[in-house]
């Protein structure tokens, strides 16, 4: 209950206010704060006051533009009226700024302190000082989909093909139903949550793409627009732990022995070099130095089509062993052109060589059945195992970071185990080294 005193003076304020604006009605029940202050319903607002406003507009117009900008932190003010607490405060709309007025409660409930307090808070809440906020109501909010035209016209001819492919159409299907016309500041890690929720079943690998994409696409028009990026932390779906097939050198020489014609040189200098698919499609004759053991990688294949190698690492000179010249010696001789072809003189495809060869290979061996990336990740192993140094291995796969070539890298249980028994060995000699030293300190004492 408020005392006479402070009723009089929250009185005078009123009467004082109302004086500069022409009151027509007041109207309870309307508004919400997580929508423009004039339009939302209160029961969304959650504090558990009516909804209040004049429905004449005010004749204070704007004159600066964005007024809010320049009122940040604006508290408003509270009206005692008929024994009920009204706050008040400024809301811009488009080509004006509006007095708005909104039920606080009884003065059986509220002390005119609690009211203030109840409206700064409304007020915070509601987000009315932020800019995103008078950029919803003056409409000038970058959308979603205005950022991914322009990423699509500005940034994506410079990634990969595979890329230029299939990105636009992963946007168009995942992220533009749901992000399109949202405005980009607006999405925050809950509205990401929200989006995980609506999607298909799919793995969880795919989800993590698909944020991955929306991520890059967002945080580089702030990076655009000289602004600090995004940092979201929504709850992703956890990627099982499960290995990638690889080859074992002797699983790679059963298969290669167990091939024949092109296939055996194919899958032998896939195990040779560690190349993609798409750079071994891709070789052409006149990419091979045999004086000196050098293979240049300067394309790759994707759908047919010759294209430049998947990454900026992915141009490099490979050296290869003495048998791996011999095998390519005797396979190019008197031919141009690509090294590996179909009947018709174009590239192989991938499909085709993993469902036509190399399963019926392995199946022959009674191996698991592994793709051609199997030659790959097996020759990053290989390397690391046998002590390669770090960077030789990361520039002869091609790739960009040693994080990259960690996940390409296997190892057998008996390396484990003769690893764990060679460490064993050390500790051995370390403790035996300590004794020694401690038998000696005492004779000499």
């Amino acid at each position: 209950m408020c005392s006479d005193e402070a009723r009089s003076d929250v009185s005078f304020e009123a009467s004082r206010d109302v004086s500069h604006e022409k009151v027509i009605s007041i109207r309870e029940g309307e508004a919400s704060l997580d929508k423009p202050l004039a339009s939302a319903a209160p029961q969304e607002a959650g504090f558990g006051f009516e909804r209040a406003r004049i429905t004449a507009e005010t004749s204070f117009q704007q004159k600066r533009g964005r007024s809010m900008l320049r009122r940040r932190g604006q508290s408003g003010s509270v009206v005692l009226r008929n024994d009920k607490y009204y706050g008040r405060f400024w809301e811009d709309e488009p080509d004006k700024r509006v007095r708005r007025w909104v039920f606080l409660g009884t003065t059986e409930e509220l002390s005119k302190t609690a009211a203030r307090r109840k409206l700064v808070l409304m007020l915070s809440t509601s987000g009315i000082h932020e800019s995103e906020y008078l950029e919803r109501v003056l409409g000038t909010a970058t959308t979603f989909n205005q950022v991914a035209d322009r990423w699509k016209k500005l940034r994506l001819p410079k990634l990969s093909y595979w890329s230029q492919d299939n990105m636009p159409r992963l946007i168009e299907k995942h992220l533009a139903p749901f992000f399109g016309a949202m405005p980009v500041d607006s999405i925050k890690t809950g509205t990401i949550n929200e989006w995980i929720a609506t999607l298909p079943e799919m793995a969880p690998k795919s989800v993590h793409n698909l944020y991955k994409l929306l991520r890059g696409i967002v945080n580089w028009h702030c990076k655009q627009e000289d602004l600090q990026p995004k940092k979201w932390g929504p709850d992703l779906p956890s990627i099982p732990d499960i290995e990638q097939r690889w080859f074992t050198p002797i699983e790679a020489q059963k298969v290669i022995e167990a091939a024949s014609g092109q296939y055996k040189v194919l899958f032998h200098l896939a195990w040779a070099t560690g190349m993609r698919f798409g750079e071994l499609s891709g070789l052409h004759c006149d990419d091979i130095d045999l004086s000196r053991q050098v293979i240049a990688v300067r394309r790759s294949i994707y759908k047919g089509k010759e294209v430049p190698p998947k990454t900026k690492a992915g141009f490099r000179e490979i050296f290869i062993d003495d048998s791996t010249v011999a095998v390519l010696a005797a396979h190019i001789e008197g031919q141009t052109g690509l090294v590996f072809k179909t009947r018709n003189g174009t590239p192989l495809a991938n499909r085709e060589v993993v469902f036509d060869h190399l399963h019926p290979v392995c199946e022959q061996l009674k191996l698991p059945r592994a793709g051609m990336h199997a030659f790959r990740h097996g020759r990053v192993s290989a390397m690391r195992v046998n002590g390669a140094p770090e960077d030789i291995v990361k520039r002869q796969i091609g790739h960009s970071s040693l994080r990259i070539t960690s996940s390409y890298t296997h190892f057998t249980e008996d390396y484990q185990r003769g690893f764990a028994n060679k460490i064993a060995g050390w500790t051995q000699v370390a403790v035996n080294g300590r004794r020694e030293a401690e038998a000696n300190q005492q004779r000499l004492n």
